[in-house]
């Protein structure tokens, strides 16, 4: 029994395809077209914006955020979906664009909780917004999460929230 086994695993090692460094993981994220591409027919492009700082700490970041929105978008509409990234100065106003917006102003100070998209909003050092094509936090990871969070709306074929908020994030639980 155990030489079919090993037999058998050769057998699959061998046939198996061999993977280049540059070939796409499989298993990867996959961005096939949604057939209703014209419920997103608003979103023509992405612009990600951020306040001074947090562009000069976490431009790599920031453009990573574009770059995958633009890559996700463009696959899942089945359409070019251009990017401009990343200070605020450098990204013209746009009101076709899908919006990530980063200000470190709205870092809640220790707390852990989060409001939806307001003036003034707080969020969680990983907590996000979503609200229609726009998406905000105080942080690169919150944005980073609230672009993946947009982009599950798109492969799920719902429409855009009017208001999503990230969960509170929590706490240390110490055991006795």
């Amino acid at each position: 029994m155990a030489a079919r086994l090993t037999l058998a695993l050769a057998v699959a090692a061998v046939s198996a395809k061999p993977q280049t460094a540059d070939a796409p993981d499989p298993l990867w994220l996959r961005y096939e077209p949604v057939p209703n591409a014209s419920l997103y027919s608003t979103i023509r492009s992405v612009a990600v914006r951020a306040d001074a700082a947090t562009c000069q700490e976490d431009k790599v970041a920031l453009q990573g955020i574009a770059d995958e929105l633009s890559t996700a978008l463009s696959g899942l509409l089945g359409r070019d979906v251009p990017t401009a990234c990343c200070c605020a100065g450098d990204v013209a106003e746009d009101d076709g664009a899908l919006t990530v917006a980063v200000d470190a102003a709205a870092l809640e100070d220790g707390g852990a909780s989060t409001v939806a998209v307001d003036a003034g909003a707080k969020f969680a050092r990983e907590g996000y917004a979503v609200e229609r094509a726009r998406v905000e936090a105080a942080t690169a990871s919150g944005a980073w999460y609230g672009a993946f969070k947009l982009l599950s709306y798109v492969q799920r074929r719902l429409p855009l929230p009017e208001r999503d908020a990230s969960a509170p994030a929590m706490g240390s639980v110490l055991w006795p």
